[in-house]
């Protein structure tokens, strides 16, 4: 994968990306953040393959077929590294909780619903757990805020044809600057998919930090979409450089401490194989 932040004339780095694309679309924020420190990141990443390893992805399309040998050979690659002390793991957490577009299997066997996302919350324990016993720090990045889909289409039409885009907002934000939609429930996908991360991670919080993009995105019970005159999303799903860029303080501040973490001396830390 590409190299991102500071130069290494050697081709070693300290920290991972991996996932799928909501992983691509940070590198312009651990692009920045590695400058900065002065840490390389090495990108991992492959569309609609999410980082969970040892299970197949139903249903079998083109862009997932080669998900799990992607994920096994990314874990191999992480492990064999002794340079890697961070692993950044970012997905479109929400397609494995949010009733069942995506599923997984371990047989090839289409699931129940509640099996798959069972499978998703062991299987992505169990990935955490064989990093953290490798002596590796681990930063999952949350859901992504879910802007309608029609909101992303009106102000890009509205951009291309010169015209007034405020009509486009759900409703605009306290200020001017921005524009943004209503948050909604908490019973919605990114609880969810919070709730299941949560599970993932427990008793590994010493080790696994979780970032929350709602955080940056979603000040005052609203959204942002757009912010003093910049588009923060590619599409709906998807942040563009603009809106990663929200989440490089949080990034900067985690992979600081992530680093001196991992480089302590530890007793307990292992390489394991994942089985």
């Amino acid at each position: 994968g590409c190299l991102l932040g500071a130069p290494s004339p050697a081709s070693r780095y300290e920290v991972a990306l991996w996932g799928d694309s909501h992983a691509t679309h940070l590198v312009p924020a651990l692009n920045d953040v590695g400058q900065h420190l002065g840490v390389t990141t090495r990108e991992i990443t492959k569309a609609g393959c999410g980082p969970i390893p040892g299970v197949r992805f139903l249903p079998v399309n083109e862009m997932r077929v080669e998900c799990p040998a992607f994920n096994d050979a990314a874990l191999r690659a992480v492990l064999a590294d002794k340079d890697i002390h961070v692993v950044v793991l970012a997905a479109r957490w929400y397609v494995f909780v949010d009733g069942g577009s995506v599923l997984l299997t371990l047989d090839g066997t289409r699931p129940k619903f509640r099996d798959s996302r069972q499978l998703f919350i062991s299987s992505l324990r169990k990935l955490l757990t064989t990093l953290v016993d490798s002596g590796r720090q681990v930063i999952v990045v949350g859901q992504v805020p879910l802007p309608p889909s029609d909101l992303i289409v009106c102000i890009t039409r509205a951009r291309f044809r010169g015209l007034d885009q405020n009509g486009c907002a759900k409703t605009q934000s306290r200020s001017s600057a921005q524009t943004a939609y209503p948050n909604r429930p908490l019973v919605d996908t990114e609880y969810l998919v919070n709730q299941a991360l949560l599970e993932a991670v427990s008793h590994l919080e010493s080790s696994v930090r979780i970032v929350h993009p709602y955080e940056y995105l979603c000040p005052n019970q609203e959204c942002m979409v757009e912010a003093k005159g910049r588009l923060l999303y590619m599409d709906d799903s998807h942040l563009s450089s603009n809106g990663a860029r929200l989440l490089e303080n949080s990034f900067e501040k985690n992979i600081t401490s992530a680093l001196i973490a991992a480089k302590k001396p530890s007793d307990g830390a292992k390489q394991q194989r994942y089985r």
